[in-house]
């Protein structure tokens, strides 16, 4: 019997590599046989997913982070294609004690890692959105990229209530000769209830205050950005990815994809799984909002196209709306043992995945 480890990160605790082994330990405690294939979405751990699944070399380069200071940071280079994560350069980890503030935290380090891309004649260029400190609906990401702005030159949110108008010719040119696809892990829309800045928000530090004038701006540069494109670029899906970065991205004709589903497709995981009995996948936290192109559920009904019998959901916490996850999930353990705290859960987060690992293979193994 074979079974696929297959887990996204648990946030703050284990990343998607750590997990998946842990869980891979386990289960060879139980005398199984597994296939190790982590699992990203666009956001963090994206590039170091990739590199394991697919190798490459990763190119390291001098941007700016969310406040303008210069970091040195990488891209991971696959042949021709180019593997940016957005959180290397625009990430809230970048942040450390600095507060956020949504009104300065600018994309502008992840527009210079595609320019760099592009230079570097990549034909391809896969970027992950997720984790941003940013609600700047991409504008740092386009000045970045090369577009120039009229009204501004504050290149955050705080930009968004003055800019007057953006030209994209330069940063169309610098791309010129590339396909841009964006991987994200949402398909949330610019604006709205469910728009960047409303759903997001306050995770990048907006408050209640901010929100009915932040929201405004977002509408008044999603009109420049379709007058600049020539697309209803509020209307389409993952624009309101990484505080709007997806919306930048796609009016570079950037053309949105669950990262989750890319990630599969990139380690070739149909043919590495095909011959396996069951799954093992999850991440942190498991409720109903993981249907919405959430890695786990994605894995899952991939496993279950090609023939899989049991997929099993593995996370530290299952909230309300996870039975909705099935099928393609067929049943659902918690790595808690007993009553503790999230930060000894969170600290032991290797050891109770092993564990967890050990007694579903147990169980599976009769």
């Amino acid at each position: 019997m074979r079974i696929v480890s297959a887990m996204n990160s648990f946030k703050g605790s284990v990343d998607s590599l750590r997990a998946t082994r842990a869980v891979a330990d386990g289960l060879a405690e139980a005398d199984i046989e597994s296939v190790v294939y982590p699992l990203a979405d666009g956001g963090d751990g994206t590039l170091a997913v990739a590199k394991f699944l697919r190798g490459g070399e990763l190119i390291d380069v001098e941007v700016s982070d969310p406040f303008g200071k210069t970091i040195k940071t990488s891209y991971l280079r696959q042949g021709d294609t180019a593997i940016i994560e957005s959180a290397r350069a625009s990430g809230i980890a970048l942040l450390g004690r600095r507060k956020l503030n949504p009104l300065k935290a600018s994309s502008i380090g992840t527009g210079q890692l595609i320019a760099h891309a592009a230079m570097g004649r990549a034909k391809r260029i896969v970027l992950g959105l997720g984790g941003s400190a940013t609600n700047d609906g991409g504008l740092g990401l386009l000045v970045g990229a090369g577009a120039k702005v009229t009204g501004t030159k504050e290149y955050g949110g705080e930009g968004l209530f003055h800019v007057k108008e953006i030209d994209l010719s330069p940063a169309l040119e610098t791309l010129k000769g590339a396909e841009l696809v964006v991987a994200s892990d949402v398909v949330n829309l610019l604006l709205g209830k469910y728009g960047a800045t409303a759903t997001y928000g306050p995770q990048k530090g907006v408050t209640r205050e901010m929100m009915p004038k932040l929201r405004k701006a977002m509408t008044h540069w999603c009109a420049i950005l379709g007058r600049a494109s020539g697309r209803a670029i509020g209307q389409e899906q993952g624009s309101g990815a990484a505080g709007g970065m997806g919306a930048a991205a796609i009016a570079l004709g950037g053309k949105v994809r669950l990262g989750a589903e890319m990630i599969l497709e990139l380690g070739d995981f149909r043919s590495r799984t095909v011959e396996c009995f069951g799954l093992i996948t999850g991440e942190g936290r498991m409720d109903g909002q993981t249907r919405f192109g959430k890695a786990p559920l994605v894995v899952a009904r991939a496993f279950k196209e090609i023939g899989g019998e049991v997929a099993v959901g593995l996370t530290g916490s299952l909230g309300e709306g996870y039975e909705k996850l099935r099928p393609p999930i067929d049943a659902f353990f918690s790595i808690s043992r007993g009553p503790m705290s999230l930060q000894e859960s969170m600290s032991k987060g290797q050891l109770l995945l092993r564990q967890a690992g050990r007694e579903i293979g147990n169980l599976l193994r009769h």
